[in-house]
């Protein structure tokens, strides 16, 4: 938490503050407006905030039968519940696309696609992930939306990277951060680069990998965007767990582990908890090693993470197996089997 509070909110912030001072002198539209706006800003600042603003839009939207409204109170309130609820999540986004294709919203229709393709990435079903993103880059090239375009590019491209298609992904991020660059949109450019770096730590390229996730950091930390210097901090401790400097490892999953409990993000918590306890059990920490496990494989089946729940039983099995408690350990590497 202390590590939250010592980020500038810069930009995000005040231009909250200044939504919030109009939210009382607005009624109708411009009030599903400006509360949707606020849903969207808080997605990076607080998670269930975003969700108060997304779920009083909502309210207001039905009240005056306001659909485009509606649509992006629910999108809003489906973007937020990603890694909180991901059933939850689908749902409202469901909810959204009905509504845009009602009214033939063509740019929020793409934008719906787009969550859902991101909705089951991170449920690790990359095959249905990349066609509902390839079906929003379409629609989003025949809009002429080269920003938006370029978020598709981004999330095609970390689909590529969890098939090992590097080449593919790398096109992809490199399409990206031309428009990303010509925008200067810093955020976007601080994510297109904490993903390229991913490829480079599977090139073996980790001194480049570590420049290039500092540099994603300080743009995260410019920008007061709390999930993505909690994903800095976790990618840079999995190039310090690589070159086998595991206490600045840990310190570093460390970080981005206060953020996500803070966030209730609990991707990120699975994520890290994972990190952690792949290092502990490198260090041969092997009761540590099992702990943290056990609370990524928690948070792993609260959002139906299949590649986190397999890495937590991995860890499970082996610490257990060095252990000698052959039990749990044949236990574990059953359910690893049958996941």
């Amino acid at each position: 938490l202390s590590i939250c509070a010592s980020f500038s909110l810069n930009g995000q912030q005040q231009t909250a503050d200044s939504l919030l001072s109009k939210l009382n002198y607005v009624n109708g539209k411009e009030k599903v407006k400006i509360l949707n706006e606020l849903s969207d800003i808080y997605q990076n600042i607080n998670t269930q905030q975003a969700i108060v603003f997304a779920e009083k839009g909502i309210s207001e939207a039905k009240k005056i039968n306001d659909d485009i409204g509606l649509a992006g109170s629910y999108g809003s309130l489906g973007y937020a519940y990603i890694n909180l609820n991901n059933i939850k999540a689908t749902e409202y986004t469901n909810k959204a696309l009905e509504i845009r294709r009602k009214i033939n919203d063509k740019a929020g229709i793409a934008t719906s696609l787009n969550v859902l393709g991101v909705l089951y990435y991170y449920e690790a079903d990359y095959l249905k992930s990349i066609e509902y993103h390839l079906e929003a880059l379409k629609r989003r090239e025949e809009i002429g939306d080269p920003v938006k375009t370029a978020t598709s590019y981004n999330n095609i491209a970390l689909v590529n990277i969890a098939l090992e298609n590097y080449e593919a992904a790398l096109d992809y991020l490199n399409k990206a951060l031309k428009v990303r660059t010509a925008t200067n949109n810093k955020r976007s450019i601080g994510i297109i680069k904490a993903n390229i770096g991913k490829i480079q730590i599977v090139q073996n390229k980790t001194e480049e990998a570590l420049e290039t996730f500092f540099e994603s950091l300080e743009i995260n930390k410019e920008l007061g965007n709390y999930k993505s210097v909690a994903n800095s901090h976790q990618n840079i401790a999995s190039v310090y767990k690589k070159l086998s400097k595991y206490p600045i490892a840990i310190s570093y999953y460390d970080s981005a582990l206060a953020i996500y409990y803070f966030q209730n993000e609990k991707n990120g918590l699975a994520n890290v908890e994972n990190g952690l306890a792949e290092v502990y059990k490198l260090i041969q920490q092997f009761d540590n090693a099992i702990n943290h496990a056990n609370i990524a494989l928690k948070h792993a089946e609260e959002i139906n993470s299949l590649e986190n729940k397999l890495l937590a039983l991995q860890t499970l099995f082996e610490s257990y197996e060095q252990k000698n408690d052959f039990k749990n350990a044949y236990k574990y590497l059953n359910n690893y089997k049958t996941a």
